[in-house]
């Protein structure tokens, strides 16, 4: 069977199979007929790994614009819904149906999962409208890789039911996407899984597989024993937990603990969302104590890019001569650009007309390409560009010597 196209049994009718009686949804009457839906309470100080899940509230959401990418942010943690689905492949073509949708929000000073379940696909409607109820209630969506399978699923299912999706969200926080920006060059992968493993302190025993989620639900479908779906429903609480402390952790490095790669990640992100006076002080904090010479050296660039960028050039120069001295210091052991040395020749080309100068920058770039006998295409470029600027200079200081 060919998970993306789903081949539907036809509706089943009577009392279902199994442990249906025990089973934790209950019926949720809707205008279109009736789906099933499931509410459970975590306190705040149950714990997911090892942080518990009230910690986010702790924090206020200032820092959540870093996450999101900049735009429009709840003023309270409570006005954040997240979201999983669980689907019957892994396309978003015509052929898949979501018949899970986790959701969770806090409330109580804990959080609430809330879980619907669309027990025959010819209940999509009511599923859908039941769904759509819960979701409009919320200006503000938080999910991990929501954006670019969720979300879209979601709303494909709608259309495809001539309903309006109710999707219109101020914002989305997408927590995979800060994930990559902190931990890409640190961790194996930045799935959900591994961040669990490697970040959140969460291990999963006897959890189901994402492969085996739409066969569960088509084995469902044939039998009506809900035996099928409890793990996969256990799986997505699971998913929506991790969600919640994720995000606690991010907000956390945000505000006080974390490494310095972790802090450079961070400035970086803060600039990407037009915060630029956290921004620089992610930099600063860098630059104050840095882990590396590649982290010294990022960090700098990034803050004197910023420098230059406002015109203070006092600053600037300072920066671009301290990365100079750092750069001279060290054995170079990776390969480290000539930003700095351009950067100063360039303001004293431009801006103190002072071509002497520029050509001594110049001179000391092209010294600091050769020394890192760097043999990438990039350094010959490099080269180049320095040599055509060590002409022109040259050329300028002839024509100024005749005046």
């Amino acid at each position: 069977m060919e998970f993306g196209m789903l081949d539907l049994p036809a509706k089943r009718s009577g009392q279902r199979k199994g442990t249906s009686e025990l089973h934790p949804f209950l019926p949720r009457e809707t205008p279109r007929g009736v789906t099933w839906r499931h509410r459970e309470f975590f306190a705040g100080d149950h714990t997911h790994g090892n942080i518990p899940l009230g910690s986010l509230l702790s924090h206020g959401t200032g820092a959540l614009p870093l996450l999101t990418g900049g735009g429009e942010v709840p003023e309270d943690w409570g006005d954040l819904l997240f979201v999983d689905t669980e689907t019957t492949g892994l396309s978003t073509g015509t052929g898949t149906y979501v018949f899970l949708v986790g959701l969770a929000y806090f409330t109580s000073g804990g959080v609430t999962v809330e879980q619907y379940l669309m027990p025959d696909p010819a209940d999509e409607e009511a599923f859908l409208t039941a769904v759509g109820e819960r979701l409009g209630a919320f200006d503000h969506l938080a999910s991990f890789n929501g954006k670019s399978f969720d979300v879209p699923l979601l709303s494909h299912r709608y259309t495809m039911n001539r309903m309006k999706a109710p999707l219109g969200f101020a914002g989305h926080c997408d927590l995979l996407h800060p994930a990559r920006s902190l931990w890409r060059s640190l961790l194996p992968s930045c799935s959900l899984g591994s961040l669990e493993h490697h970040r959140l302190g969460v291990t999963r025993i006897d959890d189901v597989s994402g492969a085996e989620v739409p066969a569960r639900y088509f084995l469902f479908l044939d039998d009506g024993d809900f035996d099928h779906l409890a793990p996969v429903v256990h799986h997505n609480t699971l998913d929506l937990l991790s969600s919640v402390t994720l995000a606690a952790h991010m907000i956390e490095l945000a505000e006080d603990t974390r490494s310095p790669h972790e802090t450079l990640a961070l400035g970086k992100m803060a600039r990407r969302a037009g915060d630029h006076d956290r921004a620089n002080a992610y930099f600063t904090d860098v630059l104050a104590d840095p882990e590396s010479l590649s982290s010294f050296i990022s960090a700098a660039g990034e803050l004197s890019r910023w420098l230059k960028a406002n015109k203070r050039w006092e600053e600037a120069l300072d920066l671009w001569d301290r990365m100079i001295e750092t750069m001279e210091g060290s054995d170079l052991g990776l390969t480290i650009p000539p930003s700095p040395y351009v950067e100063m020749a360039k303001y004293y080309e431009h801006r103190a007309r002072d071509c002497t100068s520029a050509l001594q920058y110049t001179e000391r770039a092209m010294s600091h390409v050769r020394r890192q006998h760097r043999i990438q295409l990039g350094s010959f470029e490099e080269m180049s560009e320095l040599q055509h600027r060590m002409q022109r200079l040259q050329r300028k200081m002839k024509a100024q010597s005749r005046t």
